[in-house]
């Protein structure tokens, strides 16, 4: 046999696919569980100042977004330390400069260079899960926001909802 059960791309979450418009529901597994939208968007105590400060950010960012549900707070957590623990390297480095001494004393490249990249690729992969860099972002799809219009409610027999909108206008 090749492959196994987590062999092949990874699955995408429905609300993921509804939003970028790719949704079908007869393939989806009815059963799924279905997260209830966040309620505390405090970071953990564990996490550094910086950590905090960018968990605070992008929990209200997602929150706003619609895409922060219960029990993502670990992965947001997870990508909140890399941001710091990237922002800590890039003022080692800045201050050290790309190269250094070996033991030798022949110049070599930086190892906070390595801490950088492995700090940046972690914290790309949280944010293509959350959706937050540009070519993530290009597959999601939101629906536009409709404009009231009296006359497309009185036509789609929505008539409740045009009386109520005519009350707000006056």
């Amino acid at each position: 046999m090749s492959g196994t059960s987590r062999s092949g791309r990874k699955k995408i979450p429905a609300s993921m696919k509804e939003m970028k418009g790719t949704l079908r529901p007869c393939r989806e597994n009815k059963d799924a569980p279905k997260p209830g939208k966040a309620s505390i968007l405090e970071p953990p105590a564990h996490l550094s100042p910086v950590a905090a400060e960018e968990y605070k950010r992008k929990a209200e960012l997602l929150d706003r977004l619609g895409v922060f549900k219960e029990g993502d707070d670990v992965a947001l957590a997870a990508y909140a330390d890399a941001y710091a623990r990237w922002v800590n390297a890039v003022e080692l480095y800045n201050k050290t400069g790309p190269l250094v001494k070996d033991k030798k004393g022949n110049p070599a490249r930086n190892p906070i260079g390595y801490a950088i990249n492995n700090a940046v690729d972690t914290m790309y992969r949280f944010l293509t899960e959350f959706g937050l860099t540009p070519a993530s972002r290009t597959r999601i799809k939101v629906d536009a926001k409709p404009t009231e219009n009296e006359w497309e409610m009185f036509s789609s027999g929505d008539l409740a909802n045009a009386e109520t909108q005519n009350q707000k206008l006056q």
